[in-house]
């Protein structure tokens, strides 16, 4: 049976356990959760966050709205670029060069499918869980260097660190002085009860794939968090 993995919500900042919370809310809105009888913890969970996001500024009136936009433009730039020359690969003469070529897409599918659609935050989760494979997996690395794209993946990579950094300066600089702990538990609360749930059904249930889809999605999320 498959669990959700422990996410260390007690070492986050308060910027980073917003953005978390945000990301699992992205998982959950991606699914059905009306037929799959979560639509009501979600719900709880959705307005405990959109409760302590009353704390910091409207991020369409912060000083670096228009930055975070320019950076999040240029990694997804460069992301479509890493993807077509990918798949201009596929196109051209020698095997070997449509076997690595092939074996990035399928990762980056994988991770990035319809990226346009999801929040910032759950852009540079994805992101940062895609790069991972990128540069651990052997299979991968030794496609990229076939290819000679480390350098275009290296640019991606800091393009997303930089909108990563970014945004944690402005959610650090909108944060009021105090935070409400209460706010904080309920949405504790609320996220533990949702995963309990998701757990309890994706055990008893006769379909339990689309349980355990979004069990793998957040155990993704929470090891990038976590990391």
């Amino acid at each position: 049976m498959k669990t959700i993995k422990s996410a260390a919500l007690g070492g986050y900042r308060n910027g980073e356990f917003l953005q978390f919370m945000n990301n699992v809310l992205s998982v959950y809105k991606s699914a059905d959760t009306k037929a799959l009888m979560l639509e009501d913890r979600v719900s709880e969970l959705s307005k405990s966050v959109h409760d302590f996001d009353e704390v910091f500024m409207n991020v369409t009136g912060h000083e670096l709205t228009a930055e975070l936009k320019v950076l999040n433009d240029q990694r997804l730039k460069t992301l479509r670029g890493v993807k077509f020359i990918l798949q201009s690969f596929l196109y051209r003469t020698g095997e070997e060069n449509s076997k690595n070529a092939n074996l990035l897409l399928t990762n980056y599918e994988m991770h990035c499918a319809k990226i346009q659609r999801k929040s910032y935050q759950h852009k540079t989760a994805v992101l940062k869980a895609m790069l991972k494979d990128w540069t651990t997996q052997e299979s991968l690395v030794d496609a990229i260097n076939a290819l000679d794209m480390k350098t275009m993946v290296d640019e991606l990579d800091r393009q997303n660190m930089a909108f990563d950094e970014t945004y944690f300066d402005r959610a650090r600089s909108s944060v009021q002085a105090s935070q409400p702990q209460e706010k904080k538990n309920r949405i504790r609360d609320a996220y533990t009860e949702l995963t309990k749930d998701t757990e309890s059904f994706a055990r008893v249930s006769s379909d339990k794939k689309p349980y355990n889809d979004i069990i793998d999605e957040l155990n993704s999320v929470i090891e990038t968090n976590n990391n």
